[in-house]
């Protein structure tokens, strides 16, 4: 019973994602640019663009 115990417990863990995402603390802003030439590319084609994750260009931070 221990033994069963340790191994759930064990997988319980293991099921949390184990992978830590670290994020940039300069904000981000959409890529108009980028954004603007693929729907436009699209729209020659004649296909619908669906942003799920846009393209974001990093902004400069000013330090005082």
């Amino acid at each position: 019973m221990v033994l069963v115990c340790g191994v759930l417990s064990l997988a319980a863990c293991a099921g949390q994602g184990g992978t830590a995402v670290v994020r940039s603390t300069s904000p981000t802003v959409a890529d108009g640019t980028r954004i603007s030439a693929v729907e436009r590319a699209a729209e020659q084609r004649g296909t619908d663009i669906v942003w799920v994750n846009p393209p974001e260009v990093r902004r400069a931070v000013r330090e005082y």
